[in-house]
């Protein structure tokens, strides 16, 4: 990859942290990763919070689109998108959808970084929802060549039926989890 956000070290800490996360994950290695994870893309002054302004609001707006571009999908395949597999509440009908558009939310961060890096844009206004909105049309490597973000959303989604139908996890992937142009360096 040309582009390299992450430190070494940063890039270590988190693998590590990752391996040690257990199910309840009762020592917070997530959390922990999580927080490098932020302030090594933002900056050490930067805090993840649904509920602030600024560079929140661009992610919270990104992760919304990308959240109904998986909804969209899981419900076109047939799956029930309230039945997750990692998420459950009872509270919210979208736990497979959460469970689903997870592998994708750094092409969020990543799209946001762009606007607050190379743009200037810290705020939510026309030009960066605009911006945003372009993320489901993002292409991703797959092993049939570029495909955009909405059908590596349908391809994977029909893929989870495939599997619960079939009783075998067989998982529709593209080869890289970051759209092309970041993975080209283009940001």
């Amino acid at each position: 990859r040309k582009n390299k956000l992450l430190s070494f070290e940063i890039e270590s800490k988190m693998k590590s942290l990752a391996q040690n996360v257990s199910s309840g994950d009762t020592n917070n290695y997530e959390a922990q990763a999580a927080q490098l994870y932020w302030k090594q893309l933002f900056g050490s002054e930067f805090k993840r919070d649904r509920n602030l302004s600024g560079i929140n609001e661009l992610l919270n707006y990104g992760y919304m689109i990308l959240r109904a571009a998986t909804a969209r999908s899981i419900i076109g395949t047939g799956l029930q998108p309230s039945l997750g597999i990692h998420h459950k509440n009872i509270k919210n009908q979208f736990c497979l959808v959460d469970d689903i558009m997870e592998v994708f939310r750094p092409s969020v961060d990543f799209v946001v970084y762009d606007l607050v890096k190379n743009h200037r844009q810290i705020y939510l206004n026309k030009i960066t929802k605009l911006e945003l909105s372009k993320i489901i049309s993002l292409d991703f490597e797959t092993n049939k060549g570029a495909s955009p973000l909405s059908n590596c959303l349908t391809k994977l989604a029909v893929s989870v039926y495939k599997s619960y139908e079939n009783k075998s996890p067989q998982l529709d992937l593209p080869k890289t989890l970051l759209p092309t142009y970041f993975i080209d360096g283009k940001i």
